[in-house]
């Protein structure tokens, strides 16, 4: 089926249309990236604990990157936020990889920011990892958006956390 767009000059097709993503559960809680310029630190909160140490460390709200399980469920694991003081850097990981690297850079475990699924379930996109090396920072992406402004800045990609609801 087309999309019918009016125009001041008439009817325009513009296309087949696309069905919109299924939104999220409703337990599932936004992801929100957060940036800091003096830090050069990307951060993504899912918890409210977490938003809340964003605003006082003088973060910067970024977009909603995603929505996360606020529970486990079958085929979930935790979204775990660490934090390195040296490199002043907050990495939010799910893997088994991704939490290996944490303890063995020195970074320390602060909290569960969500739950995210293990392999990829209808309705879901891939939770990435990027890294630079400029800034020490790890940062978590899931829209577009992120991850041109991750690639554009010299970000490169790690791997694939786990997969998460898109924001909306």
């Amino acid at each position: 089926m087309a999309v019918v767009v009016m125009s001041l000059t008439g009817l325009m097709v513009a296309g087949p249309a696309s069905a919109a993503p299924p939104p999220p559960p409703p337990s599932a809680a936004a992801l929100t990236e957060w940036w800091n310029t003096g830090r050069g630190d990307y951060y993504a909160a899912g918890t409210y604990d977490g938003n809340v140490s964003a605003i006082q460390y003088g973060y910067t709200q970024v977009r909603i990157e995603a929505y996360v399980l606020s529970s486990q469920v079958t085929g979930s694991v935790p979204l775990y936020l660490f934090w390195n003081a040296a490199r002043q850097d907050n990495f939010t990981t799910a893997t088994s990889a991704g939490i290996n690297s944490a303890f063995q850079h020195f970074y320390g475990q602060i909290r569960v920011e969500g739950y995210v699924y293990t392999t990829q379930v209808t309705g879901t996109v891939p939770l990435y990892t990027y890294w630079n090396p400029n800034y020490g920072d790890n940062a978590s992406a899931a829209s577009a958006a992120t991850i041109s402004t991750l690639v554009s800045s010299g970000y490169t990609l790690v791997r694939i956390e786990g997969y998460v609801y898109p924001a909306v």
